[in-house]
């Protein structure tokens, strides 16, 4: 129930904790893979169980459903892939099971020609 594992009422639980609200790729080559790293906390005493969800097709996020462990932290990996020149912003959506609203990460930066 919620974003807690044992039905704790989910307005008395925090967020889970960004390491960024924005990862900078800075510049990376259009049609071509970059990789990029990010973290994720649980503040509260009980498991947290949350899903990040891209904006398009074009990223993809490891692990995107998972639990975290009280007092503890996941590091969570990820690829773009950019079709055309120039600056870009992709965003991921962080959201604890059970509750409507979320979180954005966004991923920017600008895609050059190999």
């Amino acid at each position: 129930r919620g974003g807690v594992i044992d039905g704790e009422n989910n307005n008395k639980v925090k967020n889970v904790q960004l390491e960024s609200d924005a990862i900078k790729l800075g510049k990376i080559y259009v049609d071509k893979p970059s990789t990029f790293s990010t973290k994720f906390r649980n503040a509260n005493i009980r498991p947290i169980s949350v899903v990040v969800e891209p904006e398009c097709d074009c990223t993809t996020v490891f692990p995107n459903d998972f639990t975290i462990s009280s007092k503890s932290g996941i590091n969570v990996k990820g690829s773009i892939v950019v079709d055309k020149e120039g600056p870009f912003e992709k965003y991921l959506y962080v959201r604890m099971k059970g509750r409507d609203d979320f979180q954005t990460i966004v991923i920017k930066g600008t895609a050059v020609l190999n």
